[in-house]
């Protein structure tokens, strides 16, 4: 699976900083398919996010953490 990310993570505001990612998640090219799939984001703050990928491989997470995060996925089960 890859994550395309439509943007960097840049917050705004003082206190805790963080942003919406956007993007479009692919296996071998296309719409992964996998009924449930999460996209999951842990910043360098340790704070988790986490987002549903819809049909068409496309996410929208919102309250990621700004700079690095780690990128991972889950699907239930």
């Amino acid at each position: 699976l890859a994550a395309l990310l439509a943007a960097p993570v840049i917050g705004c505001g003082g206190g805790e900083k963080s942003g919406t990612v956007s993007g479009r998640v692919t296996l071998r090219g296309q719409a992964p398919g996998i009924e449930g799939l999460t996209i999951n984001f842990l910043g360098s703050d340790g704070q988790p996010t986490s987002a549903p990928v819809a049909a068409d491989g496309t996410y929208r997470a919102a309250g990621v953490a700004e700079g690095t995060n780690r990128v991972g996925f889950s699907v239930p089960g």
